[in-house]
């Protein structure tokens, strides 16, 4: 990934620093992954520039185009633009630097012992089998709501479906136009449906990666993608959403999950006003990564 960088083409122009955090950057001699934090700047590139904000105004990943341009091995995990969250990061790359200077900084974290992964946060049993399939500002806002009794939820496996053998004309339409054959989300949006449908849910009363199939009000959520997860909030308490399915991980291959998030108390969601203000006071630990 540092090579596409110090290449410094298309989309990695914009990279301005690369940071590590996390049990690798403190020298564990054994971890999961690797967790980076990528600063970069979409005015370097214009045609970068207008992706990011045609994909803001639509409520699409905005980091897409240089997450495209990295391609990360899996064994990377990526976070963007949020350098001011992380405790104690370690440069690995500046703009302006050849490739020999990254290595050395990366040569330059030695192996430590004593140092083990990090503690990870306390995590609600219902969510525990999925946990490493979700990032850590999600698992603590799920454990949160569903250890003060404001939500439900549970693992459910999505087994592959085909396209045709959902019932909606505009459902699959959706999928059709919005997707292609091979991408994750359609993948996941199909798998997601058809689960729906087996359980006597109409298509047409769902709401699928942010937009409205049918015409009467929306019942059910499908989400795929992690950087929306919080809208499940504002749908069960605000928008009359009975019900979200979250598909974790979407990929190609890998076996799909979800999480079925319910409401196990609407008069305690309703009585949140702010989500953010909420979090502060009962998990102040949640701006503390790494």
């Amino acid at each position: 990934m540092l090579e596409r960088i110090c290449a410094d083409e298309g989309a990695c122009r914009c990279v301005t620093a690369v940071h590590a955090f996390g049990s690798w950057s403190r020298g564990a001699p054994t971890v999961g992954d690797l967790d980076l934090d990528i600063t970069y700047d979409s005015t370097l590139d214009p045609e970068v520039h207008q992706e990011v904000v045609d994909r803001l105004v639509v409520g699409r990943d905005w980091n897409t185009p240089i997450r495209r341009a990295l391609r990360p091995r899996r064994t990377l995990q990526l976070q963007f633009n949020r350098l001011e969250m992380i405790v104690n990061p370690v440069l690995l790359y500046q703009r302006g630097d050849m490739l020999a200077q990254a290595c050395a900084r990366i040569n330059a974290i030695a192996i430590v012992p004593s140092e083990g992964r990090a503690p990870r946060d306390p995590v609600h049993p219902t969510i525990e089998p999925v946990a490493e399939d979700l990032a850590r500002p999600s698992r603590i806002l799920l454990t949160e709501l569903v250890a003060h009794g404001y939500l439900e939820t549970h693992v459910v496996d999505l087994p592959d479906a085909d396209l045709r053998e959902l019932d909606d004309n505009e459902f699959c339409l959706t999928v059709h136009t919005r997707w292609s054959p091979t991408s994750p989300l359609a993948r996941a949006a199909i798998a997601g449906g058809a689960w729906l449908q087996a359980q006597g849910v109409p298509l047409a009363r769902v709401k699928l990666l942010g937009h409205q199939i049918g015409d009467a009000p929306a019942l059910w959520t499908i989400e795929a993608r992690e950087h929306k997860l919080r809208r499940f909030f504002n749908d069960l308490r605000d928008e009359g959403i009975r019900d979200w399915l979250f598909v974790l991980a979407a990929a190609r291959k890998r076996p799909l999950r979800g999480l079925h998030l319910t409401r196990a108390d609407p008069n305690g969601l309703a009585a949140i006003e702010s989500l953010d203000s909420w979090l502060a006071e009962h998990a102040p630990h949640m701006r503390r990564i790494g």
